[in-house]
């Protein structure tokens, strides 16, 4: 089946029209449109672009986001940009297997993930449809699929993509509070610099099973008084490169810290750390992703 649509979109793409002509043959997609010719340089890459696909917010989408955000100038380009993913993904070529796709977003003002020519990355995956999650775990469904244009094709969402946010930011927003607790320390100044480090993984300890270990309050007595070793913790919990939990194949990595840790996958497809389990996956952080694991 995925052959055949690959054939019939190849034979379509031939005759096709430019991506803006494919936008504006849609009565839905005024607002997005009228986005993108305030925006020359956007508009021009959009315009120029091959082997893509544009992700383009339905009107109510694009008045919701503009309603509740009242976004700047440079966040309305750089959140365009988010919406252009490579390359081409068709309704068909997304699973339930989670895969993770290049934006041309490479702003350093809202990223500092970068993948050759490209930046940071959103998530498609089928569940119950098929959902694009971007940043804080926001989820967008197609509404219309598969519009083909020249050199891409486009993609009908229902909510406007969200660009993901510092790791501080995401963790206060997955309420892992006890690590929130720890990093704020005004002199804990690690966490400031791997806001920004690029292409980077965190491992951030689950907040619920700290607060129910019976040792709780003397492990946070311990680090918070002692900087050096909080930062020699922190590091241990930071690899460098991305790692989405596809990626996650049974292998070795080394840590900020130093240290090798053992990645495994159960029976059941639960990824581990050595001794600690994943039980949050991939939340998108503007300078990679983070994983919260359960110790």
């Amino acid at each position: 089946m995925r052959s055949l649509v690959c054939l019939l979109l190849v034979v379509v793409f031939a005759n096709a029209q430019s991506v803006l002509d494919v936008l504006s043959s849609q009565s839905n997609l005024s607002q997005v449109r009228l986005l993108i010719a305030s925006l020359p340089q956007f508009s021009e890459q959009l315009n120029a672009s091959n082997v893509f696909t544009f992700l383009a917010p339905s009107d109510n989408a694009i008045a919701t986001w503009l309603n509740s955000s009242s976004p700047s100038n440079d966040s309305i380009e750089a959140t365009l940009r988010y919406h252009l993913v490579f390359p081409t993904i068709t309704s068909a070529d997304v699973r339930e297997q989670p895969a993770f796709y290049p934006t041309a977003l490479n702003d350093t003002a809202f990223t500092n993930v970068t993948i050759g020519i490209h930046g940071q990355v959103l998530e498609a995956v089928y569940n119950d449809g098929i959902v694009f999650i971007s940043g804080n775990k926001t989820e967008s469904r197609i509404e219309t699929k598969d519009l083909v244009g020249t050199g891409g094709i486009v993609q009908i969402i229902d909510s406007v993509l969200s660009i993901p946010t510092d790791f501080l930011t995401e963790a206060t927003a997955a309420e892992l509070n006890v690590l929130i607790s720890l990093l704020s320390d005004d002199d804990f100044t690690i966490a400031e610099q791997y806001k920004t480090l690029p292409n980077t993984t965190i491992l951030a300890p689950n907040s619920t099973a700290a607060l129910v270990s019976a040792d709780s309050n003397a492990f946070y007595n311990i680090y918070s008084e002692n900087h050096s070793a909080l930062n020699e913790l922190f590091e241990y919990h930071v690899m460098d490169g991305l790692w989405y939990s596809p990626d996650f194949n049974g292998t070795s990595l080394k840590t900020k810290e130093g240290t090798d840790v053992l990645v495994t996958l159960d029976d059941q497809g639960d990824i581990w750390i050595n001794q600690a389990k994943i039980t949050g996956k991939d939340y998108l952080i503007a300078n990679g992703v983070m994983h919260v694991i359960d110790e």
